[in-house]
């Protein structure tokens, strides 16, 4: 999927990806673990990313990051009014998820934790 994006289109895209995960307030560690990065030295990873360097050009990371992106657009689309209910979505318990976090069942998951959650934002079955 990235190799045939353009250099800069991924770096765009990598941005985005990491400002989303800031608006949720993770960690660092759980910013790497959601997109498969290793998280030793996550902060370091973290700040080279942020300053222009594309995340690896790796599918799974990819497909992480579709999804990631895919889960944004949607939260933001429930909450249109409010960013900060939309960035709190990730991180309240949902019944639907057996009160576990959607952030919770994303980390633990690994990428199929992280298609569940964006199918059940796609079928509006947010409870």
């Amino acid at each position: 999927m990235a190799a045939d994006l353009p250099y800069d289109q991924r770096v765009a895209l990598t941005r985005s990806v990491l400002q989303i995960l800031d608006g949720w307030s993770l960690a660092p560690d759980d910013q790497c673990g959601l997109l498969g990065l290793d998280q030793p030295g996550a902060v370091r990873r973290l700040r080279r990313h942020r300053l222009g360097n594309p995340f690896p050009d790796e599918p799974e990371v990819w497909v992480r990051v579709a999804l990631l992106l895919d889960i944004d657009r949607a939260v933001n689309q429930l909450f249109p009014h409010s960013g900060a209910a939309a960035d709190l979505w990730v991180t309240t318990p949902r019944i639907k998820f057996g009160r576990r976090t959607p952030l919770e069942l994303m980390l633990s998951g690994g990428v199929e934790g992280i298609r569940r959650v964006a199918r059940s934002l796609d079928n509006l079955d947010l409870l």
